[in-house]
């Protein structure tokens, strides 16, 4: 066998290992895609009719009261009891060891979805969470994956669509999408500065190469 077919074969091989990396790298990705996004539908599943049962009797734990505001502003926060918090002019409760701020709905992709006080790579995993910002100042930004049960109905939402949160006081609060913006990934500020009252709710969340992040702006109805 002379040198030169000896190289050609050698890196034969070299290609053949290379494309086996790469195929079983792709095999990967996909796998873990559909693995994390079964999952946060199994989330969703898990936590959605808890929260949404916590409100309810919220609801009635509350209707005696002036309003849950009054409460706060007479700094009796013994009356709401120990799993509740008043942070950033919003109630959070504590449900299985989470921090919950309320429930997110949008009526016409069939998508609610509960959501977390704080932001964590881990806890967008779950469900969407509070990114920045508060309902109560009309600032508030909310994150999540691009999954099915998630936010991926964004990148497909019109203007004039209804979006409603309700707290977990049992509040709901409608907004209607005004604008959808393309935003960069290094642009934090920019997707979390309401602009002197420009809009008073943002969704997000990323495209498919997460090249750029799908930004809902609301107003209040």
């Amino acid at each position: 066998m002379d040198k030169n077919t000896t190289v050609k074969r050698r890196c034969g091989i070299l290609f053949m290992i290379i494309g086996i990396a790469l195929v079983s790298g792709a095999i990967f990705i996909v796998g873990k895609n559909i693995y994390n996004e079964k999952k946060a539908g199994e989330y969703v599943d898990e936590f959605l009719s808890g929260v949404k049962s916590e409100i309810e009797n919220n609801k009635n734990k509350f209707k005696d009261m002036d309003d849950v505001d009054k409460l706060i502003e007479d700094k009796d926060y013994n009356a709401l009891g120990a799993k509740y918090e008043y942070k950033e002019g919003m109630l959070v409760e504590t449900i299985d060891e989470k921090e919950y701020i309320g429930i997110v709905d949008i009526p016409s992709a069939d998508i609610s979805l509960p959501v977390f006080y704080s932001f964590s790579y881990a806890n967008i995993r779950m469900l969407p969470a509070r990114y920045s910002g508060s309902y109560s100042e009309n600032n508030m930004v909310v994150a999540a994956h691009n999954y099915k049960r998630h936010f991926k109905t964004l990148l497909s939402l019109e203007t004039d669509t209804e979006i409603i949160f309700t707290t977990i006081a049992g509040d709901e609060i409608h907004y209607l999408v005004t604008d959808i913006e393309r935003v960069m990934p290094d642009q934090v500020k920019y997707m979390t500065d309401n602009r002197d009252g420009e809009w008073d709710l943002t969704l997000f969340t990323c495209n498919s190469d997460g090249s750029y992040r799908c930004a809902v702006r609301c107003r209040e109805k």
